[in-house]
């Protein structure tokens, strides 16, 4: 069974003399010994990793979907991130295109606007759509989709 090792080196006394010896010669031993012999060594389970969020994702376009999302009624989101600037199309109700900030799986401080998209359109603002609970989707954007998300790019980037 190994050891706690505390420090780099440990004192090891030989007829009456103080040798320091380096913790990885100690660490070596204790593994060849337990190779060497019939018990098998502990095995540490892996650990899975942790999802990422929205905020830790790269620059890119992502599809979110909602797990109790149907064919009749999709719920879902399709947006377009570069650092934590996010530019989307929300179509988990009334469809709206967006404007907001990455933090976590939120999107803050965002402005929405409602179709027909165009920029003197009324704006809600201040807005925080959260999307946990959706799941990121390998979905073949459609190209209604793709058109409708360069749409709101466009309102959006000016």
């Amino acid at each position: 069974m190994p050891r706690l090792l505390q420090a780099m080196l440990f004192p090891l006394m030989l007829t009456g003399s103080l040798l320091l010896v380096p913790a990885q010669t100690l660490v070596n031993a204790e593994m060849n010994e337990a190779s060497n012999s019939s018990e098998s060594p502990e095995s540490v389970p892996e650990l899975e990793p942790e999802p990422q969020t929205l905020e830790q994702l790269p620059t890119g376009q992502y599809y979110y979907n909602s797990p109790q999302s149907s064919s009749k009624r999709p719920s879902f989101v399709l947006l377009r991130k570069s650092g934590r600037t996010v530019i989307g199309w929300d179509h988990r109700g009334g469809p709206a295109c967006f404007r907001g900030f990455a933090s976590g799986n939120q999107i803050i401080n965002a402005t929405r606007i409602l179709a027909p998209y165009q920029p003197d359109s009324e704006l809600q603002q201040g807005q925080t759509l959260d999307l946990t609970g959706y799941q990121i989707t390998d979905h073949a954007v459609t190209q209604a989709e793709a058109e409708t998300l360069r749409t709101c790019v466009g309102v959006f980037w000016r």
